[in-house]
């Protein structure tokens, strides 16, 4: 199983970082800089490839939600929502074919450090940790016969990645790019996927 001490390791590597660099970033130009809204919404596509997947769909698309609360200038906590989905298909035999649709639903939450930032863009580092649930259809079709069949699975997740904002409005961002290492334990096995993404973020509030 994938050691989940390394999730700690992370968090605390994050806070360091957001620490040393949230509150100097870009000094002396950085100074005099409005601080962040108390809380931040965001809503964009996804892509993740799953890992050790095969029969399921390694590619899948869907959407992205996020909600922080802006603890520091530097520090947020919250959670993201990620919902996938792709279908495929594959010959068993001469005549059978077999339809799979995959979905993954996975929900983690923790902190956010802004790591750099100036007027206009901000890097950021998370270390999240939540559960995933995944779904898969599968359905077999012959000359003779259909067969459809329904797994589905709970798993441990941690999300570990960074991502780049883009401030187009006082309180709208681009998020150009998020991506994360997504890590599962569906079935006792440990699964290595990987997650991108782009949204618009829309900060409000005053802290």
């Amino acid at each position: 199983m994938f050691p989940r001490s390394l999730i700690l390791v992370a968090t605390i590597l994050c806070l360091t970082l957001g620490t040393s660099y949230g509150q100097k970033a870009l000094a002396p130009a950085g100074a005099g800089l409005e601080g962040p809204d108390l809380v931040e919404l965001s809503l964009g596509y996804n892509y993740i490839r799953l890992g050790n997947a095969y029969p399921e769909t390694r590619n899948l698309n869907g959407l992205e939600f996020s909600a922080f609360v802006n603890a520091t200038s530097w520090l947020a906590v919250g959670g993201e929502f990620i919902a996938g989905f792709g279908t495929h298909s594959f010959t068993v035999s001469f005549f059978t074919k077999a339809d799979i649709d995959s979905q993954r639903y996975v929900y983690v939450f923790g902190p956010r450090v802004t790591i750099w930032h100036n007027r206009q863009f901000r890097v950021f580092a998370e270390a999240l940790a939540g559960g995933a649930l995944a779904d898969a259809q599968l359905s077999v079709q012959s000359p003779f016969s259909s067969i459809s069949r329904n797994v589905s699975d709970d798993s441990f997740a941690t999300a570990l990645g960074a991502g780049f904002d883009w401030r187009i409005a006082k309180h709208v961002s681009w998020r150009i790019v998020q991506a994360d290492y997504l890590g599962t334990d569906f079935g006792n096995h440990w699964q290595n996927n990987f997650t991108a993404s782009t949204s618009i973020a829309y900060s409000f509030g005053r802290r």
